[in-house]
């Protein structure tokens, strides 16, 4: 049976608040802030980058009074047309014709575009 693990408690100096943190400790800090997102998974980059693919479109949909699912054609050709006219690159507009049929996948609705 493996030894409970002990209790340790942290010196009162290291428990002070952030602001009164050591210069060379804030350094540490700082520099350690852009490697904190390089341990979110792929996947979870990529669902999160989905959702904000799905959210641009579900936020063109409301002004336009278009129901963003179920996506049909004459709602989401609209859409591909208004990404193509502010300049988007083909490669942007394609992720975003994936994040639609992906959306509608996963909340299992039909997806009436022709493929």
């Amino acid at each position: 049976m493996p030894k409970p693990l002990k209790e340790t408690t942290a010196p009162a100096k290291a428990r002070s608040s952030p602001t009164k943190i050591a210069p060379e400790t804030r350094e540490l800090v700082d520099a350690a802030a852009p490697y904190a997102g390089a341990f979110r998974a792929e996947d979870t980059k990529r669902a999160d980058t989905l959702h904000q693919r799905l959210h641009t479109f579900t936020t063109w949909c409301e002004p336009q009074q278009f129901a963003p699912m179920p996506a049909l054609p004459g709602t989401v050709a609209p859409y591909l047309t208004a990404l193509a006219i502010s300049d988007r690159k083909m490669a942007t507009i394609e992720r975003a014709l994936v994040a639609i049929c992906q959306g509608a996948q996963a909340a299992r609705l039909p997806l009436y575009l022709a493929r």
